[in-house]
């Protein structure tokens, strides 16, 4: 079996179109041909130097310039992102407690993966939903330090952070586990005021949307600024690679030590940074070009083109409660 392009051959000949593209990661492509070269120029040099190279300074200039923010840490993958940025935010505000959406998928660490899909029997009323592992093996008290909010509902995330113990608020700025899912207009600028009254920083998993939201991301598509922002799939032309960045009076805790993000032994491996490099460079002509109107008229289309769930909308089961075609459950 084998795949080039947008085309995949399985062991018995058949030919397929991928849409699913590795949920972004192969936005240019199975084996691009500029990724290919770029990663075979890097293997004549060597693939993992564990110290800093030039390559770490040019892609985190590349991504400052696209995303507005002006420093950045490498990682494997949006999950080390994720993970790598609560950390941060804990360090940062002192508190121990996050807020992430139900519904919301962001990587396979402890700290979110609560209540991606949980059971209607155990998800509790919607417009407060209880904390529920998605799997065996996440500490009790991990759970206790997650809460869990609806998607698209201001009030909730008011009441979740009016105790003044929470440290940061994860969402995808468009919500993609479970769908495309815009948000209402005016949400993510009551989000930004609402997490910055209350001292909370406000961290935008454009683990998805990064590229393909458009140049910059979801987050200068729809004007509203996080303090920290992840990163990782089609960044990286198909190689696992991620990224991290933010404020630089948030991410100077990392340059002066009070908060450590390091010590993966890969996080700077060179090919894959490479090809983080040329892709985004080669995808961000074409992406200028995109005016917000498409962007935004591109997710809404989508959104009216398949089923999707509302109020309920994270509420997983064998007969969840859904909407369809622009058609909301009561």
């Amino acid at each position: 079996s084998h795949a080039a392009g947008s085309r995949m051959i399985d062991v018995d000949k058949n030919e397929y179109i991928d849409y699913d593209m590795g949920f972004g990661a192969l936005f240019a492509g199975h084996m691009n041909p500029h990724v290919r070269r770029a990663v075979e120029e890097q293997l004549d040099s060597g693939t993992l130097y564990v110290t800093p190279c030039e390559l770490n300074g040019e892609v985190g200039e590349l991504l400052a310039e696209r995303y507005g923010f002006p420093m950045w840490r490498p990682t494997n993958s949006g999950t080390e992102a994720t993970m790598d940025a609560i950390r941060l935010a804990r360090g940062v505000t002192g508190r121990d407690k996050i807020v992430k959406v139900e519904g919301g998928y962001h990587g396979h660490h402890d700290e979110v993966m609560i209540s991606n899909k949980p059971s209607l029997d155990e998800a509790g009323p919607a417009h407060a939903p209880h904390s529920v592992p998605q799997s065996g093996g996440i500490p009790h008290g991990v759970v206790e330090d997650v809460k869990v909010v609806p998607f698209n509902d201001p009030d909730a995330l008011e009441c979740a952070l009016a105790p003044g113990d929470i440290a940061c608020f994860i969402v995808e700025p468009v919500m993609e586990n479970i769908g495309i899912c815009l948000p209402d207009d005016g949400y993510l600028e009551k989000v930004r005021e609402i997490t910055e009254r209350h001292g909370t920083l406000l961290i935008f998993d454009e683990v998805k949307t990064g590229i393909t939201a458009g140049f910059g991301g979801a987050t200068n598509q729809l004007g509203v600024r996080p303090d920290l922002i992840t990163l990782a799939k089609s960044i990286g032309g198909g190689f696992p690679v991620g990224a991290f960045g933010g404020k630089a009076e948030y991410m100077n805790h990392i340059t002066d030590g009070s908060c450590c993000t390091s010590g993966r032994t890969t996080a700077i491996h060179s090919s894959w940074l490479r090809s983080k490099r040329r892709w985004p460079r080669r995808a961000q002509r074409k992406l200028l070009e995109r005016p917000l109107s498409e962007t935004l008229g591109l997710f809404r289309r989508a959104k009216r083109s398949s089923i999707h769930l509302t109020s309920r909308h994270t509420r997983c089961s064998l007969a969840p409660r859904v909407a369809s075609r622009g058609q909301r459950s009561p």
